[in-house]
């Protein structure tokens, strides 16, 4: 009881006159809202809350929008948080019943709502398409390396109502979805009709009625059929001082659009945005807003914060942010834009963001969508594995935008199928420095236009990429200024005769200036060309050891700096399975000693177990970020060491199943 006692004094404001109140699948709206006599509804309580006053809600799922009657103040917000060591689920579903058969494999059931999205037995089903696409519970990327053309047209469809998502082989661009009638040829998919449904795991909806064909074996009768019907899990428009602490969400998302100080913390977010209809791929040119296509988070308004959360699965952003003044901290955002369009992990507009310390990947097109944005700050992130569906782009995108003193510092960005920062169409005024890139057609991309500005790139390491720094455009004012780089490669200038690339090491040896980049560990290596070889730049502050800065994004006896989300303290999201009770409790990963300490569990069946003999053996998998299984072993009291000295840095996921319930799953980075 202690240790309950002590989470719960973490998450509630510090109010004499406060309120708490309590909510729970058990309790009923017409009780007093106590731990012992709940509330039913997550909303009956939030129409109660004054400022200072908290909701704590009980483990188990409730279907509803919150919308908040009141705010907050700076000195007493009110809180929505989950009870300590227990799951509390929104979801955007429905459940779906009275199911019988239509023919074959496929069944049918009733629905009067616009379905967006449907799960069978909490596993994402796909949209009935053409041509098929493998099944995953993870990933919705459409890995279009091959056009539909008419010499594979099913027979005998009608197509009315299809949905067509077209992709530009040639620019490796996409289109647009839109509604359709017909087939036609081109680079694409079809979406959306019952003559597609014609595999396991798919599903459309006509006429008030949804088809789908489960997986092999199961009858929906007896699974749990859910639909998506609402957009938002929490309403926070124009709200002011309200904090959503430690809640798994399930598809659906929060906005905080015209909100001010709100605090999204510590939460589980996943399959934020549906599918969703679009007639130009290339849709950000005014920036983000409450009706931006794709928008996933809404994090508009001001002074806003999401924090040391997971999101995941999206067709359109992971996180979209506007206004003025907000951050995204200590994040992991992944599979993202799924439609491979103008959205991003992480898609910033407005003035005075921040972006710092988040994890970023696996996303259609960029990692973070910049564009319309203003004397922000995009730093020490690690961003990797973005273009999956386009390759006309960079991991970090703008276009159109004169950036008012953006900052761009200690990133690591790296796989990326078009370049590393890519801006794009006249992108002007802003200051790259000490970040890493391997593995991007590019580094750095500027077109520049015709406008004039400028652009500073300081201290920057560039490694095993295809080819080096390129500037081009025409604005004879622009100034560019590149100072104390490191790349394999020359850099280019087209359309400019005084580009400084000076104090700039070029050499195809780069390695072995480097402590161990294979490792990623991109620090100098004393001795090397690199030591006090650098220009001390005028009006840049930047802390040096030597008689000169050293070239590139690191300093011999400086800071050893490692961007990416950070969760070794418990600031990460915590999902704990139905029935039982578990504790994470992270640590530091101690890979020399050839075992994992990154994370362990005290697993609870009722209460805190004591003997050995009460505990039961737990199967751990451990895979990596592509769901490969990398090792396998069995916990116990006696042996509660995984073995991972072999393991490679990078992300991974541990489950840990043989619990009375459902797998526990955390996400773990050995870096």
């Amino acid at each position: 009881m202690t240790a309950k006692r002590r989470a719960l004094f973490l998450i509630l404001p510090v109010c004499l006159k406060a309120a708490t109140y309590f909510v729970s699948p058990t309790g009923l709206d017409s009780s007093i809202g106590t731990m012992k006599q709940p509330f039913r509804t997550i909303q009956h309580a939030a129409s109660r809350l004054q400022a200072g006053d908290s909701c704590i809600i009980r483990a188990g799922t409730f279907r509803e929008t919150i919308r908040p009657a009141n705010s907050g103040t700076a000195s007493a917000p009110i809180v929505f948080s989950s009870f300590p060591f227990e799951t509390a689920v929104v979801t955007g579903c429905d459940t779906v019943d009275q199911w019988t058969p239509h023919d074959g494999a496929i069944y049918k059931a009733p629905v009067d709502w616009a379905v967006k999205d449907v799960f069978v037995s909490g596993d994402y089903m796909l949209w009935a398409r053409h041509p098929n696409m493998p099944w995953s519970a993870d990933s919705g990327f459409n890995f279009m390396d091959q056009p539909v053309g008419t010499d594979n047209q099913p027979d005998s469809i009608n197509w009315n109502g299809v949905t067509r998502w077209e992709w530009r082989r040639a620019d490796k661009w996409v289109r647009k979805s839109v509604h359709a009638n017909s087939w036609d040829y081109f680079d694409g998919a079809f979406y959306g009709i019952r003559g597609l449904l014609d595999t396991a795991r798919e599903w459309c909806r006509q006429n008030d009625t949804l088809y789908l064909q489960p997986p092999p074996g199961v009858d929906p009768n007896n699974a749990l059929v859910e639909a998506k019907r609402r957009r938002f899990a929490f309403d926070l428009r124009d709200r002011s001082h309200i904090i959503v602490h430690g809640i798994t969400i399930k598809a659906a998302s929060l906005t905080l659009d015209g909100a001010s100080s709100c605090l999204i913390d510590k939460c589980h977010i996943t399959y934020v945005k549906s599918f969703f209809h679009v007639t130009d791929g290339f849709c950000r040119d005014r920036g983000n807003s409450a009706t931006v296509c794709g928008g996933g988070i809404l994090i508009g308004g001001s002074d806003n914060i999401i924090r040391n959360s997971y999101v995941a699965h999206s067709w359109g952003d992971g996180v979209t942010v506007y206004g003025s003044g907000n951050t995204v901290y200590n994040c992991v955002i992944h599979d993202v834009d799924w439609l491979g369009i103008d959205c991003a992990p992480v898609a910033l507009s407005g003035r005075r963001q921040t972006v710092r310390r988040n994890t970023l990947f696996y996303s259609g097109r960029a990692n973070v969508l910049f564009r319309k944005t203003y004397k922000s700050i995009i730093d020490s992130n690690h961003m990797h594995s973005s273009g999956y569906l386009t390759s006309d782009m960079g991991a970090m995108y703008t276009c159109c935008t004169r950036l008012d003193s953006t900052i761009i510092a200690c990133n690591w960005i790296h796989s990326s199928k078009g370049y590393g920062i890519y801006f794009d169409n006249s992108s002007l005024n802003a200051e790259i420095h000490h970040n890493v890139f391997w593995q991007c057609g590019r580094p750095v991309h500027l077109n520049c236009g015709s406008y004039n500005g400028f652009v500073n790139m300081y201290h920057n390491t560039a490694w095993d990429n295809g080819r080096g720094f390129r500037v081009y455009g025409g604005a004879p004012n622009a100034e560019i200024h590149s100072y104390n780089n490191l790349t394999q490669y020359r850099a280019e200038g087209t359309g400019y005769t005084n580009i400084p690339f000076k104090y700039f090491i070029r050499s195809p040896e780069i390695d072995t200036f480097l402590v161990n980049a294979a490792g990623f560990d991109f620090r100098p290596k004393a001795g090397t060309i690199v030591i006090d070889s650098g220009k001390y730049i005028d009006g840049f502050e930047h802390a040096y050891t030597g008689n000169r800065p050293d070239i590139g994004a690191y300093e011999l006896g400086g800071e050893y700096w490692i961007p990416g989300h950070n969760w070794d303290n418990g600031e990460g999201p915590v999902i704990f399975p139905r029935q039982t009770t578990a504790r994470e409790e992270w640590q530091t990963a101690d890979r020399s000693a050839g075992q994992f300490k990154g994370i362990s569990y005290s697993i609870y069946h009722g209460g805190i177990i004591t003997g050995a003999s009460q505990l039961p053996t737990i199967r751990c998998t451990l895979r990596n970020a592509l769901g490969q299984t990398i090792l396998t072993a069995s916990l116990s009291e006696q042996n509660p060491v995984i073995p991972t000295g072999n393991l490679g840095n990078g992300l991974y996921f541990l489950e840990l199943s043989g619990l009375p319930s459902s797998p526990v799953t955390a996400a773990i980075l050995i870096k």
